[in-house]
């Protein structure tokens, strides 16, 4: 009588153990094929959030450093625009802390982007760039996430290319070796965490820095 009282209690434990199980193999093997997987991934999220499509060749983690590396990326204009690429980085570097992760703000300690060009699109009245800075500006009511990154480092050796369709359609190309660095960058940190910071920097000065490339043309 105990026994047939026990069973469904029985039963009950080895689902939860084969669910557990069944658990632990699919993460494994998650992890163990993450550098197939996680390119499109990051790719789709990306195209999501700006509507700029974007291709990943590869991607490289170092576990114990907390680092990801991402290796020929390119971004492509949307679909309304004549000209495709906007940017490709022959590199581009992540190192954060593992700590943060379950946090209110993820802590990266260093972001390193090393360019190889950057086109500048303007046609109807709309340009490339200033559509991906409004992608990131879009109002959230509850930010999930605040993003401190404490060193960004932007390095362009290569194409600089600015295409102008209003009126006489011009296209201006040139080669430019240059970078920027800037420190305590915020993305929806709260205010607290960044009167901690040392002259705390907003995501539209990056913006800033990087318009500068395209100046001369």
């Amino acid at each position: 009588m105990k026994t047939l009282f026990l069973l469904p209690f029985r039963g009950l434990l080895w689902l939860v153990l084969g669910i557990l199980c069944s658990s632990f193999w699919l993460l494994l093997l998650a992890l163990f094929t993450i550098t197939y997987w996680l390119p499109p991934t990051l790719s789709y999220f990306w195209e999501a959030k700006t509507h700029f499509p974007c291709k990943i060749h590869s991607v490289d983690i170092e576990w114990l450093n907390g680092k990801i590396s991402l290796q020929d990326v390119t971004l492509y204009n949307p679909s309304s625009f004549s000209s495709t690429d906007a940017a490709h980085f022959s590199k581009i570097e992540c190192r954060f802390d593992w700590l943060s992760l379950p946090k209110d703000t993820l802590h990266i300690y260093e972001l390193n982007f090393d360019g190889t060009k950057l086109a500048s699109i303007t046609q109807q009245e709309k340009t490339n760039w200033r559509m991906l800075q409004q992608a990131f500006h879009l109002p959230e009511p509850n930010p999930s996430k605040g993003i401190w990154i404490e060193s960004l480092r932007f390095a362009l050796d290569g194409i600089v290319a600015c295409h102008r369709y209003q009126g006489t359609p011009s296209v201006s190309v040139s080669r430019q070796k240059r970078f920027f660095n800037l420190s305590n960058v915020c993305l929806q940190v709260p205010t607290e965490t960044q009167k901690n910071l040392q002259r705390p920097c907003r995501l539209s000065q990056v913006y800033h820095e990087c318009e500068t490339f395209f100046q001369n043309h």
